[in-house]
């Protein structure tokens, strides 16, 4: 419904700098959840290291740094939690911005390469 062409190509304009500010977030996002992953699978090592103990309950260092691990694997697990939820919804809003320029591009009478 735009006839003017300027304000097409300003439209256009203003879509592409949110699609790429979108696509930064999502790698952002992404970079975010692998430092997750990696933290998550060390703690998970120094968990089962710290469990194979034999049970020894005796050494109180031991079990307070275990809990201190399920403390922290827990946090980490809620972080990565709402990482992937935020991903999840950045890859959602990227899909509704590609299909608003492809949209633009048609009106235009171009076809997105």
């Amino acid at each position: 419904g735009i006839c003017d062409i300027d304000e097409l190509v300003q439209n256009f304009i203003h879509a592409e700098d949110q699609n790429f500010s979108l696509f930064k977030y999502n790698n952002e996002l992404q970079a975010d959840i692998e430092k997750l992953e990696l933290q998550i699978g060390s703690y998970q090592e120094e968990y089962v290291a710290l469990s194979g103990t034999g049970g020894k309950k005796e050494d109180t260092e031991k079990v307070r740094l275990l809990e201190t691990l399920e403390e922290k694997w827990n946090d980490i697990d809620k972080k990565a939690i709402h990482y992937e939820v935020k991903y999840t919804e950045s890859q959602q809003t990227l899909a509704q911005a590609r299909t608003g320029i492809e949209s633009i591009f048609r009106r235009m009478g171009l076809t997105p390469e």
